[in-house]
């Protein structure tokens, strides 16, 4: 039972990081899987065995949603593009509530909204700036590729940024899209690269940035989100 639970709470991790305007991460800390995940990932060596089990399903799942909503995902922009854009604001607006909790689970200091307000503002400026500069990556070589992947690690493993939203700013969305639904399997390595290096490195940052600074960390990432 616990391994069908983990799958379907990966499905849906997965989901996120294909969805634009959805955090893999965000879906994370409202499942409360954000500090046992980063931490498995960071320290995937201490209880190896454990480790494996909390993290296969979760894997599993995670590949699988993301496989299963590409298609969807495809369909939806070919046919539905404007109605889809609004329809995930509004799924990520859904997520607030659970990230507040999370963010207050240790504790509330007036001095995590100042925090909170920076990142929000480095949030709002970059999205600013993805609007000037749009563009296509249609013909991406294996660098494009492999910054791409680096951005879909980024964004599953750092609460409230979407790297769909990036990925759509850098060009690359529906070349990965188009990479996944039609089996791409050796345009598909670089991504894979690219998303492992990044998973790797920004889990052990976020996993130090929680175990020293939990609140202000958590409104860092509420504010992005």
């Amino acid at each position: 039972m616990n391994f069908i639970r983990s799958f379907f709470k990966g499905l849906l991790i997965g989901v996120g990081a294909i969805a634009p305007g959805v955090s893999g991460g965000s879906i994370a800390v409202a499942f409360g899987l954000y500090d046992e995940l980063t931490d498995a990932v960071s320290n995937f060596y201490k209880d190896f065995r454990k480790k494996i089990a909390f993290l296969f399903p979760l894997v599993l799942g995670g590949g699988a949603g993301a496989l299963i909503f590409s298609f969807l995902m495809r369909f939806l922009f070919e046919n539905y593009d404007m109605q889809v854009r609004f329809a995930f604001i509004g799924l990520m607006v859904g997520t607030f509530p659970a990230v507040k909790r999370q963010a207050d689970s240790k504790g509330f200091k007036r001095s995590y909204l100042i925090w909170f307000l920076l990142a929000f503002l480095v949030s709002v400026a970059g999205f600013m700036l993805s609007g000037l500069s749009g563009g296509t990556a249609e013909n991406a070589g294996f660098l494009m590729l492999l910054i791409s992947g680096a951005i879909i690690g980024f964004g599953t493993i750092i609460p409230g940024i979407s790297a769909s939203f990036l990925l759509i700013a850098l060009g690359t969305y529906p070349v990965l899209l188009d990479i996944i639904t039609n089996f791409q399997i050796v345009r598909m390595i670089p991504v894979a690269l690219g998303m492992v290096a990044s998973v790797l490195v920004f889990a052990k940052l976020v996993n130090l940035m929680y175990r020293k600074a939990y609140g202000a960390a958590s409104y860092t990432f509420f504010g992005l989100l």
